[in-house]
């Protein structure tokens, strides 16, 4: 996604859902240049909300209805490519299934009864359930979640909704797909990794690193790779398949699933061995480089060590280590590949490292990081005041993780609930007070675990399905059946929304 997101124009979501259930979102497309006639139909140019890519589209409107899309052949990044999901729009928003009415559960959880609402309705019946629950429990005992499957004004219309209310906890399994890689920017550099193809002819380095872009952004990444390749760039794959860019490559590492972390590591060592680090970035942008350094020196990332555990050549990782320290300005792209594993977002963290180690970071051809508007807008309280006017810090309790928080803990979260003993049951009763959110604003823990946890009233979820990405359905269902008020927004009817 291009670092200057003024050319593009996201797609925004229409509708919130009613009460415990579902309403019916779609997106809104907004015509972004022309309209434009032909054979008697209408041609609003606009760009796809699916994923960051943002391709340009020409949307066939005719009687009001969405006929074809093709991909926008003036858009200066996609010139006229389209995957199959911006493709398959029309047929998603013709669906005879799609939900085109806010409706209200009137039967038992887990069920088909469901009766329609008015827009008027709905928002009104779930800005009051919310003013109750604020006003009896505090804005903390809302939470919203965040999935995989959304349009991307999500990632900062949620949060925006639910800090201006009061409360911090936003859930996202940073443990799968690209969240993790995102997140662990966050982490690291503080915030969010993109790349800006307005400064396609800087890049003199290019690492894939779990990432297949010909199958998961064909429209944009593709070809700009392989254009900066006729320019000179080097490639270096680091993937256990072999990608059509692995063939292209200066460099295919072959490495075992779930060892890039340690792989990374071990470029590290290379890197500062061989004092290809920057030191004046790291000097003037960085804390805890000697700490850092220390771990990256220690023998077990030997390349020889590393190279058994990931079955290559020790050989390789010098290679690949002194390719991109070397090659400056180097731009690393990660995909899923490095956090479908447990470890996958400390994965991403350790190969996040190696871009502030060499001073890759916000110059052309780098990695870029950049930061959602997460806070309030203006003339709100912060969200510190806001969470301090709860009085939850001075009571000593478990308090919820504060700003974005692994997804995997909701339903132990939402089981736990107020008392003591089934708080002290879950995953929770480590020692987990020493971390911190990807976005927080106070401490994620209190000091200790002996407190009760102070339950969520209300969950709100943006088009996706907890149900259907998270472990352990049972114990899902069981959470859900329990909490008090669900707010769904989906396109379509998922077990989620009937829950």
């Amino acid at each position: 996604m291009s670092s200057n997101v003024t050319r593009r124009s996201f797609i925004k979501i229409a509708g919130l859902s009613a009460l415990s259930v579902a309403g019916g979102s779609i997106p809104g497309f907004l015509g972004t240049r022309s309209l434009a006639q032909e054979a008697g139909e209408s041609i609003v140019k606009s760009n796809c909300p699916l994923c960051p890519q943002g391709c340009g589209m020409d949307l066939f409107i005719e009687n009001g209805s969405l006929t074809q899309v093709r991909g926008m052949i003036e858009d200066p990044e996609t010139r006229g490519m389209l995957c199959e999901r911006g493709k398959s729009l029309p047929e998603v928003l013709g669906s005879e299934k799609r939900i085109l009415t806010p409706l209200k559960m009137s039967g038992k959880k887990g069920g088909e009864g469901f009766v329609p609402l008015s827009w008027e309705v709905a928002l009104s019946s779930v800005a009051q359930r919310w003013a109750q629950i604020i006003l009896e429990d505090g804005a903390q005992a809302i939470g919203g979640y965040l999935g995989n499957s959304l349009t991307m004004d999500a990632y900062w219309l949620l949060p925006r909704l639910l800090f201006a209310l009061g409360s911090p906890n936003i859930f996202l399994p940073v443990g799968k797909d690209e969240s993790a890689w995102g997140w662990a920017g966050k982490l690291t550099a503080g915030s969010f990794p993109t790349m800006s193809f307005e400064q396609e002819d800087k890049t003199n380095c290019i690492v894939l690193w779990g990432h297949n872009p010909d199958d998961s952004t064909p429209c944009t990444t593709p070809q700009w790779i392989r254009e900066q390749r006729k320019r000179g760039a080097k490639l270096v794959v680091i993937d256990p398949r072999k990608t059509p860019l692995a063939e292209e490559a200066d460099e295919w590492i072959p490495l075992r699933p779930g060892t890039d972390g340690a792989l990374a590591w071990s470029m590290a060592q290379v890197i500062i061995k061989e004092n290809l680090y920057d030191v004046d970035f790291i000097e003037k942008w960085t804390e805890g480089f000697e700490g850092f350094k220390e771990i990256a020196l220690r023998e077990e990332y030997q390349p020889e060590k590393v190279a058994a555990l990931c079955g290559i050549q020790a050989k390789q990782i010098e290679l690949v280590a002194r390719l991109y320290a070397k090659n400056t300005p180097s731009l690393i792209l990660g995909g899923s590949g490095v956090s479908l594993h447990g470890s996958g977002l400390q994965n991403c963290r350790a190969v996040q490292c190696l871009a502030p180690l060499t001073g890759n970071v916000n110059k052309p051809g780098s990695n870029l990081y950049y930061s959602y508007p997460l806070e309030p807008a203006t003339g709100l309280a912060s969200l510190r005041d806001r969470v301090e006017q709860t009085g939850i810090l001075d009571k000593q309790l478990v308090k919820l993780p504060l700003g974005y928080s692994d997804a995997a803990r909701l339903w132990d979260l939402l089981l736990a609930g107020g008392d003591d003993l089934s708080w002290k049951n879950t995953i929770f009763k480590q020692a987990l007070s020493e971390g911190r959110a990807p976005y927080s604003h106070t401490d994620v823990y209190a000091s200790g675990h002996e407190g009760q946890a102070y339950p969520l009233k209300s969950l709100i979820v943006v088009e996706s399905d907890p149900l259907g990405e998270l472990p352990d359905i049972l114990k899902g269902r069981m959470a859900l059946k329990k909490l008090p008020f669900l707010v769904a927004i989906t396109p379509f009817l998922n077990e989620t929304a009937r829950s």
